[in-house]
């Protein structure tokens, strides 16, 4: 069941194939610098032991090895469509759980509202432990696309902070707020009508009345 609002930042991948460990090495540098509130999840080749991070994230964020677009080394962003494009199922024994883990949340009707993919496209990926030189020269981009994505996330809808502070400046009546708030609270209201006549004085009073009862 997906949890409201719970973000998750889930690496997989296989560290003894090569550039297979993409996504473990990318989570080691998104973890040390991300928000607090996301959970980050190692999920090495855990295939679909993995299906509950899928169905309780509302948003989630894959670390993985990629095949594309562009050439080896290069950081990449996948949502939608290109998720399944640019991970196909042969690139490594791994991303076959991981595409099934896409099928089976989307069969239960229980993925979540979000995902992306952020990765780094695969030089080489076959028994061997370590990545290659062009994929390590692609992680810090590809950490930083992850890093915007988290940030995004987490910082909530555009300009709801501003809104937030002005909801509150008018609460308080700091002076901040607009026309109709309630700044300026302790000053004393003003009357906005014409300003009521002074009464007359009693020597007005009465020439007044001497002129009146003249013939």
């Amino acid at each position: 069941m997906t949890v409201p609002g719970k973000i998750t930042c889930l690496a997989v991948g296989n560290t003894i194939m090569g550039d297979d460990g993409i996504g473990q090495a990318l989570l080691e540098l998104v973890q040390d610098r991300g928000p607090a509130g996301v959970d980050y999840v190692d999920g090495a080749i855990a295939g679909l032991e993995l299906l509950g991070e899928f169905q309780d994230a509302e948003r989630l964020l894959v670390l993985d090895a990629v095949a594309g677009p562009g050439v080896p080394g290069e950081a990449v962003r996948l949502e939608g469509a290109d998720i399944r494009r640019f991970i196909p199922q042969n690139v490594s024994p791994h991303q076959v759980g991981l595409m099934d883990l896409f099928g089976a949340a989307r069969l239960l009707n229980d993925e979540p509202d979000e995902l992306v993919v952020v990765g780094v496209v695969a030089e080489k990926i076959e028994l061997e432990v370590g990545l290659t030189e062009t994929a390590r020269s692609g992680l810090e981009a590809a950490a930083q696309l992850a890093l915007d994505q988290l940030a995004a996330w987490t910082s909530g809808p555009a300009g709801a902070d501003v809104e937030a502070a002005d909801a509150d400046c008018t609460a308080r009546g700091d002076g901040t707020a607009g026309a109709d708030g309630a700044a300026g609270a302790d000053v004393p209201a003003q009357s906005s009508g014409p300003a009521a006549p002074e009464p007359p004085s009693p020597s007005a009073t009465s020439t007044q009345s001497s002129v009146n009862s003249r013939p």
